[in-house]
């Protein structure tokens, strides 16, 4: 039986960014995922801010970024709208590739990482955690973090998940299409139609003839049905994709959380918490959840070098936690916790916006106070 300061429990780009600076650190760190390869599935659009490469020192590689984007575009019947505020432009990311590199940089550094490695169960005795996988290994920490996704297995075990009901969790399905003919490649595209209840389709470009196309919605609602649905029938969705006949060449999905950890703080535990997706570190519209995520993981970093050096009761290192990544800078003008908090409010005025409950003159105004 091993014995590390840290177990991680995921290893998307949440967990690997931690475990990365929690080693950098001096500490044992081991992180485990039951994939038995890590990033080997399409599971989001793949848009970052701007922000993401300077703010995590992380390089610019070309074979994981597909596209420098400008802005966004949401299009709502016959209308059409642009957002050109930092908060809506970017680059789109090959998630896939992107988890690649980071696991070869935490290879590189040494890091201990672990496929095919399910947590089956983790107790807590004492001040440590004993913690049971599918392989049969068993490994003792100090700390247990969830970066395992939602819902958390890791939140299960210590009763940190979010409650699993229809309002607090989304549902999306997404293609890589190729054979395509964009012409604005340039911009995220959001697509909102009355016939997707809570949700929208999206088109992230990848180039003129490609791009990763998805559909959001609450569950029920969701399905790879619904989307080619969309995608042959929506006026909107056929002028952007071009009207060609397109080819399928990879498709994913996944379900992610629509409360943010200042709705439901019931993300740690003395010794335990949740990071990432787990932890509801995901921007709650349009489920931009890498940067949000590895902010937590760094954040969680600076909480693990507190929790293992400086004697602190319990409640002192709860809140130490919940300020730590309040206080991430997100941008140069929001911290993390401004930005989810911002967008939770916004959330719901959004859904109504782009629905026959408001008015085109009253959308017009809407959008042009949100892209200031």
């Amino acid at each position: 039986m091993e014995t590390v300061d840290v177990l991680i429990v995921g290893a998307g780009p949440s967990g690997l960014i931690c475990a990365q600076k929690i080693h950098e650190m001096g500490f044992s760190v081991i992180i485990v995922d039951k994939k038995n390869t890590i990033g080997n599935r399409l599971s989001c659009g793949g848009g970052v801010p701007r922000e993401i490469f300077k703010t995590l020192n992380i390089q610019k590689k070309k074979n994981f970024i597909k596209e420098k984007v400008i802005g966004t575009k949401i299009f709502f019947n016959n209308e059409e709208y642009t957002l050109s505020d930092n908060n809506w432009g970017g680059f789109t990311l090959d998630r896939q590739l992107f988890e690649k590199y980071l696991e070869k940089t935490s290879l590189d550094k040494g890091v201990d990482i672990r496929t095919s490695t399910e947590l089956i169960q983790s107790i807590k005795t004492k001040n440590l955690f004993i913690s049971k996988f599918s392989n049969g290994q068993k490994v003792i920490s100090k700390i247990v973090i969830g970066s395992d996704g939602y819902p958390s297995t890791v939140g299960k075990e210590f009763d940190l998940t979010f409650d699993k009901n229809k309002q607090n969790f989304g549902v999306a399905v997404n293609y890589i299409l190729s054979d395509l003919d964009i012409s604005t490649r340039k911009y995220w595209h959001f697509v909102f139609d009355e016939n997707i209840l809570n949700g929208y389709s999206w088109i992230f470009p990848w180039s003129d003839t490609k791009a990763n196309v998805g559909l959001s919605s609450i569950p029920r609602h969701t399905s790879f049905e619904s989307l080619n649905y969309s995608l042959v029938t929506n006026v909107n969705m056929l002028d952007l994709l071009g009207k060609t006949k397109s080819q399928i060449i990879n498709r994913g999905g996944g379900i992610f959380p629509l409360r943010t950890p200042n709705t439901d703080s019931n993300i740690i535990t003395d010794g335990t918490f949740l990071i990432g997706d787990a932890g509801g570190f995901i921007e709650p519209i349009f489920a931009e959840g890498i940067y949000p995520g590895m902010l937590s993981g760094v954040a969680a970093s600076k909480y693990v070098s507190t929790f293992l050096t400086v004697d602190l009761n319990s409640q002192a290192r709860q809140e130490l936690f919940i300020t730590l990544w309040n206080s991430m800078p997100y941008s140069s003008r929001q911290t993390l916790g401004e930005f989810l908090d911002m967008m939770t409010i916004l959330k719901n005025t959004l859904y109504h916006t782009f629905s026959s409950n408001c008015t085109e003159i009253d959308r017009m105004s809407i959008i042009k106070e949100i892209s200031i």
